[in-house]
């Protein structure tokens, strides 16, 4: 791991890694200064890799055949279950291409009998136009625990209901709405705050760790942060982290983001995270290749 930049007052507490999801989880395993607060200490995993559609989208590739997909999820994975506690949870969040798959790679891992629930997510209330039979409008976010002791952090007397409207959680078509707003131009699938407010609350209390190894335009760390929450997130594509993620999470910190769930939470700014390459990763901006020389000698 090699320190990049820090951001605001209090760095330490949540980790910017740009690399390989895998490898970096693995690296943050074997490096003691990392692995003492985070092996067996994260308590939600939440997890939106590319749903391998067939197709290229303009931030990341979507095409590989379906057994090296599964193959790299499940290395994925088995080591994040290793970061969790035992308390914890994983959540999945997938569409039609794979989540069939995926489901007996998550049976192996954690054991068919710690499978708690799968959450529909309606992503959309527009209607679906073209030749196809059927007009999909959902998603899958399958949930798996770490052993019996997990339990929900903000149950209600009530069973949660596992179909979510977009009504409730926001839409795809807000969440890109948002991402032009905050970045001029739309990340390819940003996911909106308002659903990972809701996944982060069920299962997290303020100062727990969250960690997302497939960041996207970094909507996990934003919530997370404005939640109170201490948060890792590794994203491979060092664009994506250098147009989209950074610079998000910097007017998260320095109060200038008015996007998501700011305004429901009074978020003002505050904390700071660490920026790091990763495993598989490599400094590809003039940015990043300026700020390493900056790191600090007595910084792991």
């Amino acid at each position: 791991m090699k320190i990049v930049d820090f951001v605001g007052l209090d760095p330490d507490k949540n980790l910017l890694i740009q690399g390989d999801a895998h490898q970096s989880l693995t690296a943050l395993e074997n490096q003691t200064s990392y692995a003492s607060w985070l092996v067996g200490q994260v308590k939600l995993i939440y997890l939106d890799p590319p749903y391998n559609t067939g197709q290229n989208f303009r931030h990341y590739r979507d095409n590989t055949d379906p057994f090296s997909w599964n193959t790299n999820l499940k290395e994925t994975v088995t080591v994040a279950r290793r970061l969790l506690s035992d308390d914890a949870s994983l959540w999945l969040h997938l569409d039609d291409s794979e989540q069939h798959r995926a489901r007996l790679v998550l049976d192996e891992v954690f054991g068919a009998q710690n499978f708690v629930a799968t959450i529909i997510w309606v992503r959309t209330q527009m209607r679906r136009l073209g030749q196809k039979a059927f007009a999909t409008r959902h998603d899958y976010i399958h949930i798996y625990r770490k052993t019996e002791a997990f339990e929900l952090a903000g149950r209600t007397d009530r069973p949660v209901e596992t179909i979510w409207s977009s009504g409730d959680t926001g839409s795809n078509e807000q969440a890109s709405i948002d991402s032009r707003d905050f970045f001029g131009e739309q990340f390819a699938t940003p996911k909106p705050e308002q659903l990972l407010k809701r996944v982060i609350e069920l299962t997290t209390q303020p100062g727990d760790l969250v960690l997302d190894c497939f960041a996207g335009s970094g909507t996990t760390p934003a919530v997370a942060h404005k939640l109170g929450r201490r948060w890792v997130a590794v994203e491979v594509e060092a664009d994506t982290v250098q147009n989209f993620i950074k610079p998000r999470l910097e007017r998260v910190v320095n109060g200038m983001d008015p996007t998501g769930i700011s305004h429901e939470v009074s978020w003002a700014g505050g904390g700071g995270f660490t920026h790091l390459i990763g495993e598989g990763g490599a400094v590809k901006s003039k940015h990043a290749a300026r700020q390493v020389s900056k790191r600090r000698p007595d910084s792991p």
